[in-house]
């Protein structure tokens, strides 16, 4: 899909298993404002060592609008596996961004990766991204806010898992930092510009936060989780339609990968799984 002007609207769309030269596996905005409400961007693949948004690239000085839907199991080389945004605004609300990878060892933001423009995301969750860069879940250098969103089970070859930060004023309120992995720094890590931080979770990051950051209170910090109970999928403490989300975003074998919906641990997320989500329906006893 290749959107280039005007101010279209996206509804209940599927975009899958599309093959992508160097700019947008899945979707391609280089023009206009287009809104996404409850679509899918997943399984679309680059193909050239210099490649950015394997599901997603958003080029354009307007504003691109995610409500509901996923970003889930897109590749790209080098800048965002699931979302490469190098100009305009983004703005997300319950969107998914699942199981995304960049394959290069110096590759950027497995998940999303902004790199121009501003991003807004709230109630989202950046999950079980990969990279051989930095950035597992989240790479930026521009002005970026979390909301009530989750960051966790996300991986960095080479530097840092959740959300590798250089540059910009950026806050998070609200936000579950669980799980992540990264050769340095597994958490969150601003190596330049402002960090505000207020009402969030770390847990089971290794390294929580490195570097400067203002605390707004309210923060919660801890060497390890507790645990997810079945079927709670983003860890938020409710077994909800959310998780069920997550769950068929994530469908099929993990592939080596953490998936945080695979609840019984035989390496799929399937029927069984599915499952245990409707037996615990409702809040978490462990939580």
């Amino acid at each position: 899909m290749s959107v280039a002007s005007g101010n279209p609207r996206f509804v209940g769309c599927t975009v899958s298993l599309n093959t992508g030269w160097r700019l947008g596996g899945g979707v391609y905005v280089g023009g206009g404002s287009p809104q996404f409400d409850n679509c899918h961007v997943t399984g679309n693949t680059m193909v050239t060592g210099d490649s950015a948004g394997g599901g997603v690239y958003v080029g354009t000085p307007q504003t691109v609008s995610f409500v509901g839907g996923s970003v889930s199991l897109n590749v790209a080389a080098s800048r965002g596996g699931g979302v490469c945004l190098d100009n305009g605004t983004l703005t997300a609300s319950n969107w998914q961004v699942t199981g995304n990878a960049v394959t290069s060892a110096s590759g950027n933001g497995g998940g999303v990766c902004a790199y121009g423009g501003s991003a807004q995301l709230t109630g989202c969750s950046i999950s079980s991204n990969t990279t051989g860069g930095s950035g597992g879940g989240i790479a930026s250098n521009v002005s970026m806010s979390l909301t009530d969103c989750t960051v966790d089970f996300n991986d960095s070859a080479s530097g840092v898992g959740a959300w590798y930060k250089w540059g910009a004023t950026c806050w998070m309120q609200g936000t579950r930092v669980r799980n992540n992995t990264g050769s340095t720094v597994g958490g969150v890590a601003n190596l330049a510009g402002n960090l505000a931080i207020t009402s969030s979770e770390f847990c089971s990051n290794g390294t929580n936060i490195s570097g400067a950051w203002t605390d707004g209170g309210g923060n919660q910090f801890a060497a390890t989780c507790s645990p997810y109970c079945a079927g709670d999928a983003d860890g938020d403490g409710f077994v909800d339609a959310e998780d069920i989300a997550q769950l068929l975003a994530a469908w099929g074998f993990c592939g080596g990968a953490i998936c945080p919906a695979d609840f019984n641990g035989d390496g799929i997320v399937n029927g069984a799984d599915l499952t245990f989500a409707l037996a615990n329906w409702g809040p978490c006893s462990d939580v």
